[in-house]
Protein backbone atom coordinates (compact mmCIF):
# COMPACT_ATOMS: atom_id res chain seq x y z
CA UNK A 1 0.00 0.00 0.00
CA UNK A 2 2.71 2.86 -1.14
CA UNK A 3 1.79 5.01 -3.59
CA UNK A 4 4.52 7.15 -5.56
CA UNK A 5 3.84 10.80 -5.96
CA UNK A 6 5.38 13.73 -7.96
CA UNK A 7 3.92 16.97 -8.52
CA UNK A 8 3.87 20.19 -11.21
CA UNK A 9 2.33 22.78 -13.03
CA UNK A 10 1.79 23.44 -16.96
CA UNK A 11 5.42 24.30 -17.03
CA UNK A 12 6.86 21.15 -15.57
CA UNK A 13 4.62 18.87 -16.86
CA UNK A 14 7.22 17.54 -19.16
CA UNK A 15 9.60 17.02 -15.92
CA UNK A 16 6.94 14.89 -14.11
CA UNK A 17 6.70 12.74 -17.19
CA UNK A 18 10.52 12.09 -17.20
CA UNK A 19 10.27 11.13 -13.30
CA UNK A 20 7.29 8.92 -13.54
CA UNK A 21 8.93 7.24 -16.61
CA UNK A 22 12.11 6.17 -14.69
CA UNK A 23 9.67 5.01 -12.19
CA UNK A 24 7.74 2.80 -14.24
CA UNK A 25 11.01 0.90 -15.35
CA UNK A 26 11.58 -0.01 -11.41
CA UNK A 27 7.78 0.39 -9.50
CA UNK A 28 4.59 -1.01 -11.08
CA UNK A 29 2.54 0.05 -8.05
CA UNK A 30 0.67 3.07 -7.63
CA UNK A 31 1.91 5.83 -9.03
CA UNK A 32 -0.11 9.45 -8.69
CA UNK A 33 0.29 12.84 -10.41
CA UNK A 34 -0.96 16.13 -8.49
CA UNK A 35 -1.64 18.77 -11.26
CA UNK A 36 -1.73 22.42 -10.27
CA UNK A 37 -4.27 24.29 -12.72
CA UNK A 38 -4.33 21.89 -15.42
CA UNK A 39 -5.60 18.85 -16.62
CA UNK A 40 -3.56 15.91 -17.84
CA UNK A 41 -3.59 12.52 -19.10
CA UNK A 42 -1.64 9.13 -18.27
CA UNK A 43 0.14 8.93 -21.35
CA UNK A 44 0.13 5.37 -21.37
CA UNK A 45 2.01 5.34 -17.87
CA UNK A 46 -1.28 3.93 -15.70
CA UNK A 47 -0.77 6.77 -13.35
CA UNK A 48 -3.51 8.29 -11.17
CA UNK A 49 -3.97 12.19 -12.12
CA UNK A 50 -4.87 14.29 -8.86
CA UNK A 51 -5.67 17.17 -9.79
CA UNK A 52 -5.36 20.79 -6.94
CA UNK A 53 -5.95 24.35 -7.09
CA UNK A 54 -3.24 26.70 -5.59
CA UNK A 55 -2.85 26.66 -1.95
CA UNK A 56 -4.17 30.67 -0.87
CA UNK A 57 -2.21 32.75 0.71
CA UNK A 58 -1.23 36.22 1.25
CA UNK A 59 2.58 36.65 1.03
CA UNK A 60 2.96 39.05 -1.36
CA UNK A 61 0.40 41.55 0.49
CA UNK A 62 1.98 40.85 3.77
CA UNK A 63 5.80 41.56 2.61
CA UNK A 64 4.70 44.83 1.54
CA UNK A 65 4.25 45.76 5.05
CA UNK A 66 7.43 43.06 6.54
CA UNK A 67 9.63 42.01 3.48
CA UNK A 68 12.10 39.43 3.73
CA UNK A 69 15.26 39.42 2.20
CA UNK A 70 16.00 38.62 -1.22
CA UNK A 71 17.28 35.06 -2.15
CA UNK A 72 19.70 34.69 -5.09
CA UNK A 73 17.66 32.21 -6.72
CA UNK A 74 14.17 34.56 -5.39
CA UNK A 75 12.84 31.99 -4.23
CA UNK A 76 10.28 33.14 -2.48
CA UNK A 77 8.88 35.71 -4.83
CA UNK A 78 8.92 33.95 -7.86
CA UNK A 79 8.45 30.24 -7.19
CA UNK A 80 5.55 30.35 -4.45
CA UNK A 81 4.06 27.75 -6.47
CA UNK A 82 6.32 25.28 -4.53
CA UNK A 83 3.92 25.67 -1.14
CA UNK A 84 1.54 23.62 -3.65
CA UNK A 85 3.86 20.43 -2.04
CA UNK A 86 1.54 20.88 1.02
CA UNK A 87 -0.98 19.09 -1.29
CA UNK A 88 1.14 15.67 -0.44
CA UNK A 89 -0.19 15.90 3.02
CA UNK A 90 -3.49 16.08 1.97
CA UNK A 91 -6.67 13.56 3.43
CA UNK A 92 -7.07 11.71 0.04
CA UNK A 93 -3.41 10.23 0.60
CA UNK A 94 -5.24 8.46 3.64
CA UNK A 95 -5.61 5.46 1.20
CA UNK A 96 -2.43 4.38 1.31
CA UNK A 97 -0.32 3.39 3.72
CA UNK A 98 2.88 5.25 2.70
CA UNK A 99 3.93 7.68 0.15
CA UNK A 100 7.23 8.62 -1.37
CA UNK A 101 7.23 12.31 -2.96
CA UNK A 102 10.05 12.96 -5.71
CA UNK A 103 10.83 16.17 -6.94
CA UNK A 104 9.50 16.71 -11.01
CA UNK A 105 12.58 16.01 -12.75
CA UNK A 106 14.06 13.53 -10.31
CA UNK A 107 15.70 10.69 -11.90
CA UNK A 108 14.80 7.50 -10.47
CA UNK A 109 17.30 4.29 -10.88
CA UNK A 110 16.48 2.22 -7.39
CA UNK A 111 13.29 2.24 -5.20
CA UNK A 112 13.98 -1.36 -3.64
CA UNK A 113 16.43 0.14 -1.15
CA UNK A 114 14.24 2.88 0.14
CA UNK A 115 10.86 0.62 0.39
CA UNK A 116 12.94 -1.43 2.59
CA UNK A 117 12.97 1.15 5.08
CA UNK A 118 10.56 1.34 8.57
CA UNK A 119 9.37 4.61 8.10
CA UNK A 120 6.85 5.87 11.39
CA UNK A 121 7.05 9.37 10.58
CA UNK A 122 8.38 11.28 7.69
CA UNK A 123 11.83 10.32 6.02
CA UNK A 124 13.93 12.77 4.17
CA UNK A 125 17.53 13.58 3.67
CA UNK A 126 19.31 15.98 5.98
CA UNK A 127 20.39 18.77 4.32
CA UNK A 128 23.88 19.08 6.05
CA UNK A 129 25.21 16.22 3.71
CA UNK A 130 27.51 15.24 2.63
CA UNK A 131 29.97 15.44 4.92
CA UNK A 132 28.20 17.85 7.07
CA UNK A 133 28.13 21.24 4.79
CA UNK A 134 27.40 23.75 7.92
CA UNK A 135 23.67 24.30 6.80
CA UNK A 136 21.38 25.22 9.45
CA UNK A 137 17.76 25.82 10.04
CA UNK A 138 18.60 29.39 10.84
CA UNK A 139 19.44 29.71 6.86
CA UNK A 140 16.10 28.92 6.21
CA UNK A 141 13.88 31.38 7.64
CA UNK A 142 14.33 35.38 8.27
CA UNK A 143 15.19 36.27 11.59
CA UNK A 144 15.34 39.50 10.88
CA UNK A 145 12.06 40.25 9.35
CA UNK A 146 9.46 40.71 11.86
CA UNK A 147 10.43 40.35 15.77
CA UNK A 148 6.93 39.63 16.00
CA UNK A 149 6.69 36.68 14.04
CA UNK A 150 9.85 35.25 15.92
CA UNK A 151 8.02 35.20 19.12
CA UNK A 152 4.66 33.88 17.35
CA UNK A 153 7.14 30.79 16.52
CA UNK A 154 8.94 30.54 19.63
CA UNK A 155 5.41 30.15 21.10
CA UNK A 156 4.27 27.57 18.25
CA UNK A 157 7.44 25.39 18.86
CA UNK A 158 8.00 25.68 22.67
CA UNK A 159 11.15 26.36 21.89
CA UNK A 160 13.89 29.06 21.85
CA UNK A 161 14.02 30.35 17.91
CA UNK A 162 18.27 30.25 18.45
CA UNK A 163 17.95 26.75 19.27
CA UNK A 164 15.56 26.08 15.90
CA UNK A 165 17.77 28.27 13.84
CA UNK A 166 21.03 26.18 14.63
CA UNK A 167 19.51 22.74 14.21
CA UNK A 168 19.78 20.22 11.66
CA UNK A 169 17.01 19.98 9.14
CA UNK A 170 15.31 18.26 6.20
CA UNK A 171 15.52 18.92 2.56
CA UNK A 172 12.08 18.03 0.48
CA UNK A 173 13.25 17.18 -3.05
CA UNK A 174 12.36 13.53 -2.02
CA UNK A 175 10.50 12.19 1.13
CA UNK A 176 8.70 9.29 2.56
CA UNK A 177 5.84 9.60 5.16
CA UNK A 178 3.78 6.87 6.90
CA UNK A 179 0.10 8.31 6.42
CA UNK A 180 -0.63 7.39 10.20
CA UNK A 181 0.88 11.00 10.60
CA UNK A 182 -1.58 12.63 9.02
CA UNK A 183 -4.10 12.19 12.22
CA UNK A 184 -1.15 14.61 13.89
CA UNK A 185 -0.69 17.20 11.08
CA UNK A 186 -2.83 17.96 7.80
CA UNK A 187 -2.20 20.17 4.67
CA UNK A 188 -4.93 22.42 5.99
CA UNK A 189 -2.79 23.62 8.88
CA UNK A 190 0.39 23.74 7.08
CA UNK A 191 -1.14 25.58 4.43
CA UNK A 192 -2.69 28.51 6.94
CA UNK A 193 0.49 28.27 8.44
CA UNK A 194 1.79 30.01 5.08
CA UNK A 195 -0.06 33.38 6.38
CA UNK A 196 1.14 32.63 9.73
CA UNK A 197 4.46 32.16 9.13
CA UNK A 198 5.91 34.70 6.64
CA UNK A 199 9.70 35.04 7.13
CA UNK A 200 10.06 31.61 5.42
CA UNK A 201 13.12 32.20 2.74
CA UNK A 202 12.88 28.65 1.42
CA UNK A 203 8.79 28.58 0.65
CA UNK A 204 7.89 25.29 1.94
CA UNK A 205 10.34 23.48 2.74
CA UNK A 206 10.78 25.92 5.93
CA UNK A 207 7.16 25.85 6.86
CA UNK A 208 7.58 21.55 6.46
CA UNK A 209 9.94 21.69 9.09
CA UNK A 210 8.53 24.16 11.46
CA UNK A 211 5.42 22.13 11.64
CA UNK A 212 6.84 18.26 10.56
CA UNK A 213 10.38 18.69 12.08
CA UNK A 214 10.82 20.79 15.07
CA UNK A 215 6.92 21.25 16.22
CA UNK A 216 5.77 17.40 16.42
CA UNK A 217 9.14 15.80 16.00
CA UNK A 218 8.33 13.53 13.08
CA UNK A 219 11.76 13.64 10.66
CA UNK A 220 13.95 10.35 10.44
CA UNK A 221 16.92 11.02 8.62
CA UNK A 222 17.30 9.35 5.42
CA UNK A 223 20.45 7.41 5.00
CA UNK A 224 23.26 8.72 2.77
CA UNK A 225 24.22 5.12 2.12
CA UNK A 226 22.32 1.47 1.57
CA UNK A 227 24.65 -1.03 1.44
CA UNK A 228 27.07 0.53 -2.05
CA UNK A 229 23.99 2.43 -2.89
CA UNK A 230 24.06 6.06 -2.57
CA UNK A 231 20.19 6.24 -1.23
CA UNK A 232 19.63 10.12 -2.96
CA UNK A 233 22.12 12.92 -4.49
CA UNK A 234 21.57 16.48 -5.16
CA UNK A 235 24.43 15.68 -7.75
CA UNK A 236 27.23 13.63 -8.12
CA UNK A 237 29.74 16.60 -8.05
CA UNK A 238 29.33 16.73 -4.74
CA UNK A 239 30.80 14.19 -3.59
CA UNK A 240 34.64 13.54 -3.66
CA UNK A 241 34.94 9.71 -4.84
CA UNK A 242 32.78 11.25 -7.99
CA UNK A 243 30.32 8.28 -7.90
CA UNK A 244 27.96 8.12 -11.58
CA UNK A 245 24.49 7.75 -12.05
CA UNK A 246 25.07 4.04 -11.59
CA UNK A 247 25.66 4.12 -7.82
CA UNK A 248 22.13 6.38 -7.04
CA UNK A 249 18.75 5.32 -6.49
CA UNK A 250 17.88 8.88 -7.00
CA UNK A 251 19.53 11.89 -8.35
CA UNK A 252 18.46 15.78 -8.54
CA UNK A 253 20.73 16.58 -10.80
CA UNK A 254 22.52 13.75 -12.88
CA UNK A 255 25.89 15.28 -14.91
CA UNK A 256 26.83 11.67 -15.29
CA UNK A 257 23.50 11.13 -17.26
CA UNK A 258 21.63 13.87 -19.65
CA UNK A 259 18.48 14.82 -17.71
CA UNK A 260 16.49 13.31 -21.17
CA UNK A 261 17.91 10.38 -22.24
CA UNK A 262 17.20 7.04 -20.64
CA UNK A 263 19.78 5.29 -18.17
Amino acid sequence: MTAFVTLCDRNYYPRALRTIRDLRMVWDGDIVLITIGFQADDNGLNIIVKPFDNVPMNLPKIWETHPIRRMDDERHTRKLCQFNKLHVFDPYFKQWNRVVFVDAGMRVFNVNHLLEMECTGIMAPDDSTPYDNGNRFGAQIDLNANPEINKKIEHFLNREIADVGSSNYFMNCIWMYNTSILDIVSSDEMIKGIDEFPICLTNEMALMNLYLNFKYNLWQVMPERVDSKYLYGWCELNYRERPDYHQFCFLKYPVSISIDNDP
